[in-house]
């Protein structure tokens, strides 16, 4: 484990990567619904939404307190993500 720092470490020490694996096989989910929630999970657990300028720039176009904004941002990201999956599961009938 030499060289490993920060978040990676963390979640190689701890073995969180294995248990999650061994939950995924037996979950028997589609693929693309799996990378789906994992991209989910990490989007959660980077708090990247206050980071990013679009944040920002909702927040002052539209004369928005912080709440409101958090409001509004998280409520904009979660129907794109679920329009996204949605689409994706769609295609992949078809594809």
């Amino acid at each position: 484990m030499a060289g490993l720092e920060g978040p990676t470490g963390l979640l190689v020490a701890t073995g969180v990567g294995n248990t999650f694996c061994e939950m995924a096989v037996q979950a028997h989910l589609s693929p693309i619904l799996l990378a789906w929630l994992v991209a989910a999970m990490i989007r959660a657990a980077t708090v990247a939404t206050i980071t990013g300028a679009g944040f920002w720039l909702v927040k002052q176009d539209f004369s928005l307190v912080l709440a409101e904004t958090l409001e509004t941002w998280t409520a904009l990201e979660t129907v794109i993500s679920i329009v996204g999956i949605a689409l994706i599961m769609l295609l992949s009938i078809f594809v």
